[in-house]
């Protein structure tokens, strides 16, 4: 189709988060940060009710600035704690509301012609059609997480649950109206599919890194490690949240069990529910160490010590339509090898060839491959691990990824 031209790009997501106010970014800032350069007049509209980072205390209803000539919009909504609460799911319907009264009476945004709406909150597909034909604008429905499947597989909820239904209608109809579906997910075509009943183009833009933010990396002092790395060991590293989504409990089975292998060592960087409890589980072990969660500007440096990366997912159906995981790009970032325990649809590990994927839960699978990764030399290691960095850095970069953004959004 002939590229059409578009001046005025409004995101939508209960869920965002800049940079400069997070410290950690966004998937959703980057990319429209880098589309902006194109001479786009970009617009974010978001919640101050956000788990996944630090968000600003508003008095007034809204409140906007301007960020790397991004106009940015945070919209004072109903807070919750728990992610699974049923507050959380009464803060997506306040923010649908409030958004809405915002564009409608406030007044503080151009006309869109393409109008971007990103899940978790799949609520927001229902404004993105309000939108779309109130203002005449493109619409691009856009997947992160797969919702209801998520809390279906995930969660434990029925299919014939009332809240599961609705949101099961949302998803057919946004995914059968919108103008481009965006996932993260490489294979969620296939998932599009299934709910459509028919074939529907479906555009792949995962989860990237800035070079800038290579930049900002630090390194930590030697002595910091003296405690904390044994000399003489093969390190495995684990770092992230220790919680029940993470799976870990096989992981930790497997620790257990590699105690009298005298030259293996774990540790794991990070915070989280059940930390606790594996501590009182496992915090005897000799060959393990829990560590606090590692600062950001850190992270690179203290996995780049380790000889071997783990990260682990329960066996479920969301997988089947691939994976797009801040973990995985933090650890080939590292130049260090993966250990995966995975079962779905492969991708980044198997297409860089830096590390191994073995089904998820398999016990006897996960020691297997640790003793060989163990017995590996350290140029095998070195390798393995270069060859993740240099793939993460030819792909998945968000000028990279922005510009394949762009050029979709213009198609329409």
């Amino acid at each position: 189709m002939k590229d059409k031209k578009f001046s005025n790009l409004l995101y939508i997501s209960k869920y965002v988060l800049p940079l400069e106010t997070n410290g950690n970014g966004s998937r959703g800032f980057h990319l429209i940060k880098e589309i902006s350069q194109n001479n786009i007049h970009s617009t974010i509209i978001t919640s101050n009710s956000n788990h996944l980072g630090k968000t600003p205390n508003l008095s007034d209803s809204f409140f906007y600035e301007n960020i790397s000539n991004v106009n940015f919009f945070w919209l004072k909504t109903l807070k919750y704690k728990k992610t699974t609460s049923l507050r959380r799911i009464l803060g997506w319907i306040d923010f649908e509301i409030k958004l809405l009264y915002f564009i409608f009476f406030k007044k503080q945004i151009r006309k869109p012609d393409v109008i971007i709406v990103s899940s978790p909150s799949i609520l927001t597909i229902i404004s993105g059609f309000i939108l779309k034909v109130f203002f005449k604008a493109k619409l691009v429905f856009e997947i992160r997480d797969i919702w209801p499947l998520t809390l279906t597989e995930d969660g434990g909820f029925s299919k014939l649950n009332p809240l599961i239904l609705i949101l099961s209608f949302l998803e057919w109809v946004g995914y059968k109206y919108s103008d481009i579906i965006v996932g993260t997910m490489p294979n969620l075509s296939e998932h599009v599919k299934n709910i459509l009943g028919f074939e529907k183009e479906v555009f792949h833009i995962p989860i990237g890194f800035n070079f800038e933010d290579l930049d900002k990396n630090e390194s930590l002092p030697e002595a910091f490690f003296l405690d904390k790395y044994p000399k003489n060991k093969f390190i495995i590293g684990y770092a992230g949240a220790i919680g029940i989504t993470n799976a870990l409990e096989v992981f930790f089975e497997c620790i257990s069990s590699l105690v009298e292998v005298d030259e293996l060592y774990f540790v794991i960087y990070g915070e989280g529910d059940l930390k606790k409890e594996y501590i009182k589980k496992y915090g005897n072990l000799p060959n393990l160490s829990f560590l606090p969660k590692i600062e950001k500007v850190h992270l690179n440096y203290a996995l780049s010590k380790c000889d071997l990366l783990y990260l682990s997912t329960f066996p479920s159906k969301v997988w089947k339509y691939g994976q797009s995981l801040n973990k995985i790009i933090d650890y080939m970032l590292s130049s260090r090898p993966i250990l995966a325990s995975y079962t779905g649809y492969l991708s980044m590990i198997n297409e860089s060839e830096c590390g191994k994927i073995v089904p998820s839960g398999d016990l006897t699978s996960l020691r297997k491959e640790i003793i060989r990764f163990s017995k590996m030399s350290s140029i095998e290691l070195d390798k393995m691990g270069r060859n993740g960095k240099d793939w993460i850095l030819a792909n998945q970069d968000y000028k990279t990824l922005a510009n394949k953004y762009y050029s979709f959004i213009k198609s329409i």
